[in-house]
């Protein structure tokens, strides 16, 4: 199971990459 952190890092790098496709 991941840690906390490393889902907030995760999502960090995600959410930009999400959100461009989706706001393209």
């Amino acid at each position: 199971m991941l840690d906390l952190e490393s889902v907030v890092i995760f999502l960090i790098h995600v959410f930009p990459f999400l959100s461009s496709l989706l706001l393209d």
